[in-house]
């Protein structure tokens, strides 16, 4: 009975990884299944993040005025796919496809949207075409930058570069193996998935800023230490080269206190302690600050991937290490800082 609960668990918890990289600030427990169209004039949209979103004025099922508040990805994720604020003009008539909201059903989470002149832009990676036109966006376009792979060696970086994530599907390139205890599932159910830290845009602690995060990463070499900026939330990982530096010497932070050391020359090692952050996810599974992680950053011969192995130990909330692999492309795209305004993170 154990073993089926643990599957249960362990699926739903794969379920939710894949939603939050597309909405990562959403429960999309709050929407429907369905995909529902609305029409109407564009009266006003906020190109932001975490997301962008759109306001459109038109009319219910019933015939009644009604304002959609209606919410993309982040800005990261459409630029991706090549789609840009211009194509949104203020006056305009569109036509969104989406998931309607059960709590408010002038919420809607969009994934298409048909523009004025016809033209269907795709504005989740993911989503397929909906409409019988031209059509923008989509995987498609995120992948036509893949060329860049090949330049990666000659430009002999190693992994001081900006790295991208392959593909907007986060099964693509993510893998967990996570052993929940059940007590770590059933803490779950005093967290508020309409108020919490995410929601409040409280840049996430480690390790879910190294695990849930769909956007680009850098690293700097600075000497004694190598600076890991994540472009999501624009946080900036600190690892010290320094072994003299004893860890039960520094203080606790949302990130921990890094050591890390070459193993050979395509291998970095680090080591991550003195977290304090309460939750190991957006979904509210507690963490102590016991919890310790091991990562390993493995370039390849030919410097086009990063590969990467976290193997998370805490004895609060699983029954055995967790790990978690990712990796990422050299693609020479450019981090630009994603700061999370509060009032685009909830609604």
């Amino acid at each position: 009975m154990y073993f089926l609960n643990y599957k249960l668990y362990f699926t739903l918890f794969l379920v939710f990884i894949v939603q939050s990289i597309a909405f990562s600030h959403h429960s999309r427990s709050y929407f429907s299944e369905e995909i529902y169209e609305v029409e109407g004039e564009l009266i006003d949209f906020t190109w932001g993040n975490p997301h962008i979103r759109f306001k459109l004025s038109g009319v219910d099922s019933s015939g009644q005025p009604i304002i959609w508040d209606i919410e993309a990805g982040s800005i990261y994720m459409l630029q991706r796919t090549g789609l840009s604020q211009d194509l949104f003009e203020i006056g305009s008539n569109m036509k969104f496809a989406g998931r309607v909201s059960t709590l408010n059903s002038a919420d809607v989470l969009a994934t298409n949207v048909l523009l004025q002149d016809g033209t269907e832009a795709i504005i989740i990676p993911t989503a397929q075409p909906r409409w019988p036109s031209d059509n923008i966006g989509g995987l498609d376009q995120w992948e036509t930058n893949l060329s860049e792979l090949s330049k990666a060696k000659a430009e002999n970086r190693g992994i001081f570069r900006v790295w991208s994530i392959p593909d907007p599907r986060a099964s693509e390139y993510r893998s967990y193996y996570l052993p929940f205890k059940e007590e770590a599932i059933l803490a779950r159910e005093s967290w508020d998935p309409v108020d919490n830290w995410a929601v409040r845009c409280v840049p996430p602690g480690m390790p879910s800023a190294m695990n849930m995060n769909p956007h680009p990463i850098e690293f700097t070499d600075k000497g004694d230490i190598i600076e890991l900026f994540l472009e999501e939330n624009a946080i900036l990982r600190t690892i010290y080269l320094d072994q003299n530096l004893l860890a039960e010497q520094q203080p606790f932070g949302p990130l921990g206190f890094s050591s890390g050391f070459w193993q050979d020359q395509n291998t970095l090692v680090v080591e991550t302690s003195r977290i304090d952050f309460p939750n190991l996810d957006r979904d509210g599974t507690p963490q102590s600050k016991n919890i310790l992680i091991h990562e390993i950053f493995t370039i390849s011969d030919d410097q086009s991937r990063l590969s990467y192995r976290m193997t998370i130990n805490e004895p609060l909330i699983f029954t055995d290490n967790a790990t978690i692999d990712i990796y990422w492309l050299a693609l020479g795209e450019q981090v630009e800082p994603s700061i999370c305004n509060p009032s685009m993170a909830s609604q």
